[in-house]
């Protein structure tokens, strides 16, 4: 509303090219790639699937793209937030199970937080039959190793422009 209403020119805060919001507003090309994670307490969430996840509550902002993913995938127990902060500070507070939110604002805000400590990102690992603690070891060794070697990164540049993998996680 800000945008149509000329306070401002333009909106550089990770807008998704949605249909609808395209028939309200004009893009410029690209500036970045975007992906989106889920964020829990650590050890508490493994499986990020919409069955493994019926009984837990999802905080998301409210209009985000995270949001209409989330309800067209079949996620429920799903709790609306007016800004990320709002949300990360409910999931601090443990009234929500976890978030979703594009990855590099988890990254550069909600990680660098003190009281982000005891979160990690949950999902997009390999899953491991429960008690198979070798082979989980032995999967782990070789994404260190090649991410550590650098063919990591060299292999996702050939074939995807955007880093797949900060650092931190």
């Amino acid at each position: 509303p800000g945008l149509q209403a000329g306070k401002f020119d333009a909106i550089i805060a990770q807008m998704s090219m949605t249909p609808k919001r395209m028939e309200q507003v004009d893009f410029t090309i690209k500036y970045k790639e975007s992906s989106s994670r889920f964020v829990a307490k650590k050890g508490t969430i493994t499986e990020v699937t919409p069955a493994a996840l019926k009984s837990k509550t999802i905080g998301v902002q409210r209009g985000a793209a995270q949001r209409t993913w989330l309800e067209e995938q079949g996620y429920s127990n799903i709790r609306h937030y007016e800004t990320t902060q709002a949300v990360e500070l409910d999931l601090i507070a443990g009234r929500i199970d976890l978030l979703i939110q594009n990855t590099a604002t988890s990254s550069l805000v909600f990680f660098k937080r003190p009281e982000s400590n005891d979160f990690e990102f949950v999902g997009q690992a390999i899953a491991i039959r429960k008690g198979d603690n070798t082979l989980r070891e032995c999967f782990n060794t070789a994404i260190r190793a090649i991410r550590k070697s650098g063919e990591y990164d060299a292999i996702s540049a050939k074939y995807v422009p955007f880093k797949l993998l900060t650092e931190d996680q």
